[in-house]
């Protein structure tokens, strides 16, 4: 009967043991799955464009990727792009991580914008609300930026 019992405690203590494992190893592969969006970013109020210029600033790699490929869009999907990413960010956080994988499906190479590095996300989020709601100029390349004149400036005379 003793061996019995311990056989059946023994047991016990393994399947537990077992599901603990699969439980921590299910939490690590949630934390390195690239199509997570870091919980700074989840919870964020901000909107697509603080989002842009806070990359800028924290990232500037990823904003210049995002930002290359967004200019040699037609302008149809550069409206859709920041409409469905408005869209996305209107959302309550639980509903985001679902949201950012459909538009990663329609937009991959936008969706980096959500799946930020974990180390940039806090900094994005951090900053994202020192910025303009609306400011579509975040999405134009920074040669185009600085080719712009400034408002009310008279360009030089050639």
């Amino acid at each position: 009967m003793t061996s019995t019992v311990s056989w059946s405690v023994r047991a016990a203590g393994l399947v537990a043991v077992s599901a603990g494992l699969l439980i921590s190893s299910a939490g690590v592969a949630a934390a390195e799955d690239p199509n997570a969006v870091p919980e700074p970013i989840l919870t964020t109020q901000c909107s697509a464009d603080q989002l842009m210029a806070a990359t800028k600033v924290v990232d500037p790699p990823a904003y210049d990727a995002i930002v290359a490929k967004y200019s040699q869009e037609p302008q149809w999907m550069q409206d859709q792009i920041i409409t469905r990413m408005n869209n996305l960010l209107a959302k309550d956080p639980a509903a985001r991580q679902t949201e950012v994988d459909q538009f990663g499906v329609l937009f991959p190479h936008y969706a980096a914008l959500f799946r930020t590095q974990e180390s940039s996300a806090e900094g994005i989020a951090q900053q994202c609300g020192t910025f303009p709601a609306n400011d579509p100029s975040v999405w134009k390349p920074a040669a185009e930026q600085a080719a712009a004149t400034p408002e009310g400036a008279v360009p030089a005379a050639s």
